[in-house]
Parts: C-alpha cells; structure tokens; sequence
C-alpha cells in the first residue's frame, strides 16, 4: 500500500508542476513588443484573465507604451479593455469605468472611420444602462444613431432601436419598448438583413409584447424564431430556444391556452436534460415542473416545486423574479385547503412588490441628488473661475496705478467690460439655477405621484388577497372556518383602507385616524349587516398617526369591533359601541372601546380560536403598550400607547 501511495503523490506533483509551466507560459513578458501584447490581451480579455489584477495590469502596461508611441488604435483599445475589466470586477468601482469609457470613445473619434465611434456610444450606453444610469445611456445611443444616420447605415440604425427596446424595457415602458422593437425590426427587413441579424430584435420585441399584456403578438414572434431555427436560418442555440418557449409559455398562459403552455414547460424541461449535468440549472427545472403540475391543476404536486424554485432564486439574489411565483403558491395552497398559508404567500409577495417600488423610488432620488451635487460643482468651479478674474482685474489695475494715465484709461475700460460680462454671467446662472429649482419642482411632484401609485397597488394587492379570501369562504360549509376566513378578510381590509387613505390623502407620511375610524366602522358594519340595530360612535378629535404606528392600532380597533359585532349583542339585539382615540400628554395616546351589550366574563376563554386575541395583545406590546377591561353596562377596553410624531 504505501510504495502505490507514494507513486500517487508523485504523480500529483508531477500534474501540478507542468500545471504551472503552462499558467506561467500563458503569462507573457513585460517587454515583449506592443503589436504582441495587444494580442495576448484581446485574446484572454474573455478569459480565464479577464478578472485577475494581472491582466489589468499588463493592460496598464500597454495603455502606457501606446501612449509613448503615440498609437491612438491601441490607446482606445486599451481603454475598453480596462473599462470592461473594471465593470467584470467583483467590486464595481463606477468612476474608474466611466474614465475608462470616456477616454476610449474620445480616442475614438480621432479615427476617421466614424463607425468605431458609434460603436464606442453603444458600449457606454450599454453600460451606463447596466449601472442603472438610463438618460444617459439614451444619449450615447442617440449619438450612435446620428453617425449611423450620416452613414446611411440602416443595420446599425436598427442595432441602437433594439438596445433602446431593452432600456424601455428595464424602466417599464413597454409601449416604448414595442415601438423601438418593431423599428428595429422594420429597418432589418428593408435592410434585406438576415434572420441571425433579426433574431435579437424579435426576442427583444417577443418579450416587449409579454410584458405589454399583448401575448398574441408574443406567440407570433416566437413562432417566427422557432420556425427560422427549424429551416436553419438561425443558429441552433440551446438558451436561446429555452428562452423562446419560455416566453411562449408566458403568452399561452396569459390566453388561458393551458395545454399549449404545458407543452413549451415540458419542451425546456426537455432541452435542459440534454445539457450537461454542470450546467444545469435547478432553479428553472423547478420552475417547469411546478408551473406544469399548477396548469394541469394539480395543485398539491406543485407546492413543493414551487417552494424550490422560491428558494432557488433568493439563493440569486433574486426575489423580483418569484412575485408570480409566490402568489401562484399562495394559489395552490388556497385550493389545497390551507388559507393561512395562502394568506401569508400573497403577503410575501406584495411585500416584495413594495419594496421593489421603493427601490426605485430610492434611485429616482439617488439620480436626483446627483444632478443637484453636479449642478453645485459647476457652480463652484464658476465662482472660482470668476474670482480668478477678479484678482487678474486687481493686478491690471495696480499696474494702471503706477503707469500713464492711457493706461489706467485702459485698465478702467477693460474693468468696465468685465464687470458688464460678470453681470451677465451672473444673469444667465441665475436663469439656469431657476430653470434647475423648475425641474426639481417637477420631480418632486413626480415622485410623490409614483408614491401614491404604490399606495395604490398595495391596496390592490390587499383587495386581491381580500377577494381570494372572500372566494374561499364562499366554498366552505364549516363555520369555524368561515369565521376564520372572515376574520382574516377584515384584517386584510383594515390595512387596505389604511393605503387607501395614505394615496388619497395630502400628507404620505401620516393617516387622519377618525376619518379612517369611520370608514373601517361603515366597512364592519356592512360585514356583519348590523347597520340598523348597532350603532358605532367616534367620539375624537381629528388625530394624525405615522403609518408605524396607525396599522397596529387600526387592527385592534378591527379586532376589538368585530368582537363586539359577534358576541356584545346576541339574537339580534340593538346597542352602541363608543370609539374614542386622543392625546393624554406629548407622548401618550389612550384608545377607548366600550359597549352596551350583554359584558363579558372577565378569565372566560376567548371564543373561538383565540387568535384576535392574541393578535391584540401582541400589536399592543409592539406599541409598548397596556391594555385594561372593566365589565359596567357593557364591556369597557381601553388601552395606552407610546406616541411617535407623524411625519
């Protein structure tokens, strides 16, 4: 045994070391001539050097003999090689990339061939894109599509219309996103261009159509791709015919065309197993086989799919992605008989709906406060710019001093001019600066809309889940259940009404909690139709609450009213419910809850599951909170809270 085992280490040793003559025989001499390390670095810029700081080193290296050979080709070469190898890295250092890209499409406009120009534009609109920076990506493009137009160039017109087609696409401008698709498309086929020519555009213009709500046009794109790969007019590759029916699958779905969508899923289960096992994705394995089981209606075989596709793509980083996903589980799960869960999958899913919103509201406020620190820059650089002139007129002015009297004449004429276009500097900059205020007014307004707009959805998204509640009681005879569906209806409808009044209210920030009292009164009363033997007054103040603070306490009060409703007044007796919230101090609020009714036992178990109650007690800990009952007339339940200010 041990003669074998050292003639294996031997023979490790061995592959390890002609391992390392290779790797160091790939590595090239510093001093080897320019033409030759231009071509080591073109070729392994895909490679296995592309993110080692050794390439970014002889990169370095060969930027700075072109430089001393004065060889303008090899100096915008090696800007894009070092542009792209910063964008690779694992950190992204963005000054550094947008250095590297401007240089390289300056080097390039000193070529006379202007088609390297606008190709330089395309590389840093794209990725100006990529890093999220849209306006501006559109400004390289359409610098690309002015040179393109001069040199009738229809192929690269239609190139920068379909890269246009995918920037709409990332901001949501479908509509957009349609009409650059189909230029681009149009301007190949007048361009008698060929099918691999057209086949980005059309898979751009494929997935514009879905995103749009317009699968038909989706399936007929699709169709027409699928078709050239069968008569060989496209190359036959395997992602792209994934992705293919993956978007056709989408449209099928979308027309409620099952059988047909069934299909494509089991076609890319299909074209994934003939891959090779490492590369594999399980991620859209899951995805497939869940979303075939989920048409077929087989709901409880798709759960577990759809769980390990969930978790699969938060293992990416990737939780847009499963909105759809998570509220077809909360589907599956409903039509399985388990709402609870249903409910708490459609949550998840408009959570991260939310979130996305913000996101992009973050960005939005991120590119404004860009433009505003660039606008401050310029102004400095301007202040200082004009302070240098003042200190040139001090000196001429010395000299006029100490000179003839032609010369202070002069020297007096010379402040008498600058002084005049320093006047109108300062008239154009405080133009500018208003037209700068205008614009930012405009923004403001802009993103104020777009938070409205996600008030707005996540009150849609509430009533969605409200409605499937509402469709699953219907179906169920037990009344435990229904009571419990019910209840969680009401809750869902509590926080709703809550978004509803944030997007229809002047101030984002904070609710008008009467008026929102009244309305979640109104909405029980219809609920538990005791509007002619129940009456609820709100006996308050107008109050304004933070939304941190008004959800918990708009769900007690939801709690505590329903109570009431089901159990205060029996066999159809009439009564009041008196509801009261105000300031004790600065920094307490006290709600108050009574009734007339029958009373309740105090130390009697809750009826029912005992889940509101538990829900009351845990939100008023969340507030810091105490909460008291007194039994006199009815019951009494009054609680305190710690109060935060309202935006």
């Amino acid at each position: 045994m041990k003669p074998r085992f050292c003639q294996l280490l031997l023979l490790l040793f061995s592959m390890l070391l002609s391992a390392n003559e290779v790797l160091a025989q790939q590595v090239p001499p510093k001093d080897m001539p320019l033409d030759s390390l231009m071509t080591w670095l073109q070729r392994n810029s895909d490679g296995v050097y592309k993110r080692d700081s050794a390439f970014y080193q002889y990169a370095h290296i060969a930027l700075n003999r072109s430089i001393q050979e004065k060889n303008n080709q090899f100096i915008r070469a090696c800007h894009y090689l070092m542009a792209h190898w910063h964008y690779g890295a694992a950190y992204r250092q963005q000054d550094s990339i947008l250095y590297h890209l401007k240089q390289y499409v300056y080097h390039a406009s000193l070529i006379d061939d202007k088609r390297w120009l606008a190709a330089a534009y395309i590389d840093y609109g794209t990725i100006l894109k990529d890093l999220g920076r849209y306006k501006e990506g559109e400004k390289q493009l359409f610098n690309a599509i002015d040179i393109y137009e001069q040199l009738k160039d229809q192929a690269g017109i239609a190139e920068c219309y379909r890269r246009l087609c995918d920037f709409a696409r990332h901001v949501s401008d479908f509509q957009e996103a349609i009409r650059c698709g189909e230029l681009a498309v149009k301007m190949h086929r007048e361009n008698s261009s060929s099918m691999e020519q057209q086949m980005d555009p059309l898979m751009c213009l494929m997935t514009a159509y879905n995103e749009a709500g317009q699968p038909a046009k989706a399936i007929e794109q699709a169709n027409r791709l699928l078709d050239a790969r069968k008569k060989g007019l496209i190359e036959d590759d395997v992602y792209n015919k994934i992705y293919i029916y993956q978007q056709r699958a989408l449209a099928y779905i979308a027309l409620q065309r099952y059988e047909q969508a069934i299909v494509d899923h089991q076609a890319q289960l299909k074209l994934y197993s003939a891959l090779d096992k490492k590369e594999i994705k399980e991620g859209p394995n899951y995805e497939n086989i869940a979303m075939i089981a989920y048409l077929k209606k087989e709901y409880a075989a798709a759960i577990p799919s759809f769980l390990k596709y969930i978790e699969y793509e938060q293992s990416q980083q990737n939780e847009i992605s499963i909105i759809a996903a998570r509220l077809k589980l909360a589907d599956c799960y409903d039509k399985t008989g388990n709402p609870e869960e249903a409910y708490h999958q459609a949550l998840e899913a408009a959570a991260i709906q939310k979130k996305d919103y913000e996101n992009k509201l973050a960005a939005i406020r991120t590119e404004l406060r860009d433009k505003y620190e660039a606008d401050q820059k310029e102004e400095t650089i301007q202040q200082q710019q004009s302070r240098l002139q003042e200190q040139q007129i001090i000196q001429w002015l010395s000299l006029g001093v100490a000179g003839l009297l032609a010369l202070l004449l002069a020297g007096l004429f010379l402040t008498y001019r600058n002084n005049r276009r320093r006047s109108l500097q300062l008239q154009s900059l405080n133009e500018a600066l208003g037209q700068t205020n205008v614009q930012l007014d405009q923004r403001n307004v802009q993103n104020e809309i777009l938070l409205k707009e996600i008030h707005h959805r996540v009150k849609n998204n509430l009533e969605i889940v409200s409605s499937l509640l509402a469709l699953q009681s219907a179906q169920i005879k037990d009344a435990e259940v229904q009571d419990a569906l019910q209840a969680g209806q009401n809750r869902v409808q509590s926080m709703g009404i809550l978004h509803q009044k944030l997007y229809q209210g002047e101030n984002l920030a904070a609710i008008e909690m009467k008026d929102y009292f009244i309305n979640l009164s109104e909405g029980l009363l219809d609920t538990f139709n005791a509007e002619d033997r129940v009456k609820i007054e709100c006996a308050m103040q107008e109050l304004e609450l933070d939304v941190d603070t008004a959800v918990p306490i708009g769900l007690i009060v939801n709690e505590l009213l329903t109570n009431a409703l089901k159990y205060a007044f029996p066999e159809g007796q009439a009564g009041t419910i008196k509801l009261s919230l105000e300031s004790v101090d600065a920094a307490t609020l006290q709600l108050r809850i009574a009734d007339n009714g029958v009373g309740k036992e105090i130390g009697k178990a809750a009826q029912g599951t005992g889940f509101g109650t538990q829900l009351v007690n845990l939100l008023t800990r969340q507030l810091e909170g105490t909460m008291t009952q007194e039994v006199h007339n009815g019951t009494i339940i009054s609680f305190q809270f710690k109060k935060t200010k309202a935006a």
